[in-house]
């Protein structure tokens, strides 16, 4: 289990931090994706996830220099409660998508999710000086949209009928940020 004593926080805010996401995963990260409720909205929630298929995935990614995976730690507790990615990296045009799971319950609707993607977007434009972050969103997952927009993301456009979810057929609203636009909203004082 990850506890907040392994690891220095890599980057943090006032109520998380992020540290790597270590490929001897946590069997919180596995309980966590083989819960169709708290994978709901994320389209790797269809398949079942073994042990060995999970280790094998965070190792793909980790050995990738085209992403960045993260455990979301929470100061307080020091309980490990979701995980924050970037990626895949483009690095010639300085894009990335990003992606986060709160998958501790006892974190959900507590403003986790608009913090996580405000410290991503911190690490994105400030970090790794990348120029633009997008985020493909299911349009009912109204909570994802509005934590998206509080941090400056806007709707460039609709994917119709994307994602086949709960038994139908799905739109996805692409988001997006630019760097310009993420400087202007914090009056460049990150």
């Amino acid at each position: 289990m990850i506890k907040k004593t392994e690891y220095e926080p890599f980057i943090e805010s006032d109520r998380i931090f992020f540290v790597p996401l270590e490929d001897d995963i946590d069997d919180n990260y596995l309980r966590w994706v083989n819960d169709r409720k708290i994978v709901e909205y994320l389209d790797t929630g269809n398949f079942p996830k073994t042990r060995h298929t999970l280790i094998e995935y965070v190792k793909s990614i980790n050995e990738s220099p085209k992403h960045v995976f993260f455990a979301v730690i929470e100061k307080k507790t020091g309980k490990y409660i979701g995980n924050a990615k970037l990626g895949p990296i483009d690095w010639i045009n300085r894009t990335a998508v990003y992606g986060r799971m709160i998958g501790e319950k006892s974190a959900l609707r507590k403003g986790y999710g608009t913090e996580m993607s405000a410290l991503l977007l911190h690490y994105a434009f400030m970090i790794i000086n990348l120029n633009k972050v997008t985020a493909g969103v299911l349009a009912d997952n109204k909570g994802s949209i509005k934590s998206n927009e509080k941090n400056g993301l806007y709707i460039e456009g609709k994917l119709k009928d994307q994602i086949y979810n709960n038994g139908i057929y799905k739109d996805v609203l692409m988001m997006g940020i630019t760097k310009s636009r993420y400087l202007e909203i914090r009056g460049n004082k990150k």
